[in-house]
């Protein structure tokens, strides 16, 4: 990661961040963010569906994505949810 420049990454990200809000649907799909800015981790519960299921159908379509309240349960108290999905858009270097 070194050899890339943080703009070129920072480039990417946003691109796959545009992709992504073109795509889900608002009425059935709620992204919870505490930055309106640039981020690449994002949160999001859908409606109707139980998280862990929709777990399990990411990943049978080797999509890897964290269920559960991840160490936010006091936020997603807040918010009236049990638990998120939760996935990043970004480079990893794991």
């Amino acid at each position: 990661m070194s050899s890339i420049n943080l703009n070129q990454i920072m480039k990417h990200e946003d691109k796959l961040w545009e992709y992504v809000n073109k795509k889900i649907d608002n009425s059935k799909i709620s992204i919870i963010n505490g930055n309106n800015g640039h981020i690449a981790l994002c949160s999001m519960d859908i409606k109707n569906i139980h998280v862990h299921d929709m777990g399990e159908i990411m990943a049978n379509n080797n999509i890897i994505i964290r269920t559960g309240h991840l160490c936010a349960q006091n936020v997603l108290n807040n918010l009236g949810l049990i638990s998120v999905l939760r996935f990043f858009l970004g480079n990893c270097n794991n």
